[in-house]
């Protein structure tokens, strides 16, 4: 399963439902309500570069796959931990930082689709 293929409303529920989120993680649909916008607008764009995959344009349409797993990945996360005290603009201000430090990282274990991700761990 690929992070654009999950409902991400309904997946979070049912982990903080089974009491698997991390320490100090929940999840509230209410105040998530536009980062669940954000996350299904990123997927719907993922959705379309594959419908629309040529082998022309094969590795800017794979590097285009990667950042919007990364940035699905990292709403999952930001969703997780939304305590609702922060603006929507500075959860996104601190998702940014935490994409663009960890993807650009030279770490092996920040790379996309390892097994630290979130998504592996609990399927």
């Amino acid at each position: 399963m690929y992070l654009w293929d999950l409902n991400c409303a309904s997946y979070l529920s049912n982990l903080s439902k089974e009491h698997q989120l991390p320490p100090f993680g929940c999840f509230n649909a209410e105040i998530n309500h536009n980062f669940i916008f954000a996350y299904e607008k990123l997927a719907d764009q993922a959705e379309q570069i594959i419908k629309t995959a040529d082998g022309e344009d094969f590795l800017n349409q794979i590097h285009q796959l990667i950042d919007i797993d990364m940035r699905l990945y990292y709403y999952l996360l930001l969703m997780i931990y939304n305590d609702g005290f922060r603006s929507d603009e500075q959860m996104l201000q601190e998702l940014e930082h935490n994409y663009k430090s960890e993807y650009f990282s030279d770490d092996e274990h920040f790379y996309p689709f390892s097994d630290y991700r979130l998504i592996v761990a609990h399927l």
